[in-house]
């Protein structure tokens, strides 16, 4: 075993086909589609015995162990939990129909035992209502 890790670590890294090298230094989205093609005809036993063997040259380099690790767990954790783009349904048609309401003189509990008796119990509640309302209104006056 050679004294100088990142030397052997160099050493391993230049035998490898160029699309595999370009894998573990940077990350597999790093890879160009001529690299997806290349990186397809490896073999996966191959590719797995070469992937084990740059992870233990790497454990030797503990700032490049970091990086490595830090990289592929936020890769691996995007792949397990992807973002989620939408949030909660906006209650809109409840709002609309909240405002229309209290233009017709009702209080807040009133509205709010009439929109529980048109779409179920629990739906909302005398307290929720000024915030519908309110949040509504912004949002229809700012896009109008």
């Amino acid at each position: 075993m050679s004294n100088d890790p990142e030397g052997e670590l160099e050493q391993f890294l230049v035998t490898l086909p160029a699309c595999i090298r370009k894998e573990f230094e940077s990350g597999a989205p790093s890879l160009t589609q001529d690299d997806l093609y290349e990186w397809c005809k490896v073999d996966p036993a191959t590719h797995h015995r070469l992937l084990e063997e740059f992870q233990r040259l790497l454990r030797c380099i503990p700032a490049k162990w970091r990086k490595y690790r830090a990289r592929e767990s936020k890769a691996n954790a995007q792949l397990m939990f992807p973002a989620n783009p939408s949030g909660r349904p906006r209650m809109d048609t409840l709002a609309q129909e909240a405002v229309e309401l209290k233009r017709r003189g009702m209080n807040s509990p009133q509205i709010a035992a009439e929109l529980n008796k048109t779409h179920g119990k629990d739906t909302t509640t005398p307290a929720a209502i000024p915030k519908l309302i309110k949040r509504f209104l912004a949002r229809t006056k700012s896009s109008a």
